[in-house]
């Protein structure tokens, strides 16, 4: 106060504190009481940052080209109350014509905004759109991703489908079961080759005999 800084200084400020405040300064007079020697005021005004907005919608593979489809954008705890956009891949403004259904809903403990805005939209292949909050207090604009429309076959099995996956199965299992037979034949024709061997051996050693016991019986009818 000696240097004449009178600043009031407010930690944790909350929307409560929102509003006019004034600086009074007042003199001391002998025998009058005070008496005002300088009056001034300000307002003070209260922001809060949105969260990033975000895009939900329905499934890619769901969606059918030319039909309509309800796009969400959602942002929370900002305050004052923000102004939406819709946009296209460009950047372009929607019209003013388009389906758009904005609700905004203060929290009962922080009086902060909690934003939903639901778009309903015919698309097409390709088409692009974005939500975008600004919040006039302090003058930021936040913008969610993209969400694009991408054309998806559709994939859903019919009958003739379903018979022919299951003739490929089949075919599959054949194969299969025939190879199997394929290789347990050839392991049963499979002999030992130490069985020849040894009859080989034994025609060898018996053959010596018989020309021995020939030579034997024609000398006995010699003498």
């Amino acid at each position: 106060m000696t240097r004449g800084n009178l600043s009031l200084e407010l930690d944790a400020v909350s929307l409560a504190d929102q509003g006019m405040y004034k600086c009074i300064v007042l003199e001391a007079q002998p025998n009058e009481g005070n008496r005002m020697k300088q009056k001034t005021k300000v307002n003070l005004m209260t922001a809060a940052h949105y969260s990033t907005p975000l895009i939900s919608g329905p499934r890619q593979e769901s969606i059918r080209e030319g039909e309509e489809v309800k796009l969400t954008c959602t942002s929370s705890s900002g305050y004052p109350e923000p102004r939406i956009n819709w946009m296209d891949g460009g950047g372009n403004l929607l019209p003013l014509g388009s389906q758009v259904n904005t609700t905004v809903q203060s929290d009962p403990a922080s009086g902060l905004w909690n934003v939903t805005s639901v778009l309903r939209v015919n698309v097409t292949v390709n088409c692009t759109f974005l939500c975008s909050i600004f919040n006039r207090s302090t003058r930021e604009t936040k913008s969610s991703l993209h969400w694009k429309y991408s054309s998806i076959p559709n994939l859903s099995f019919n009958g003739y489908t379903l018979i022919l996956l299951l003739v490929l199965m089949g075919l599959c299992l054949a194969v299969i079961v025939g190879m199997l037979l394929y290789i347990r034949r050839r392991s049963n024709n499979t002999y030992p080759v130490m069985d020849r061997t040894y009859n080989c051996l034994k025609c060898e050693s018996s053959e010596p005999r018989s020309i021995e016991m020939e030579k034997m019986n024609q000398n006995k009818n010699c003498v």
